[in-house]
């Protein structure tokens, strides 16, 4: 880590990854808030919002570390 190149290189990708797993973590809280909702309060309509919210989770999921070359999971 002595490398001015390869420590820079390391944090862009640190800094990537954990600025990701916020957005999962946010984005699952929403989903699991609707979730609370949907079932504590049966709709029609909040059940909709559920699986909306759930399809666009698994949508951000799959862009982000699916399409990022700097977000190195394998």
């Amino acid at each position: 880590m002595t490398q001015p190149d390869r420590r820079y290189k390391f944090g862009r990708h640190l800094e990537a990854l954990t600025d990701e797993v916020f957005h999962v973590f946010r984005w699952t809280l929403m989903v699991g808030f609707a979730r609370f909702l949907a079932t504590e309060f049966p709709s029609p309509l909040l059940d909709l919002l559920y699986w909306a919210l759930t399809m666009l989770l698994f949508g951000y999921l799959s862009s982000r570390f699916l399409l990022r070359p700097e977000l190195r999971i394998f």
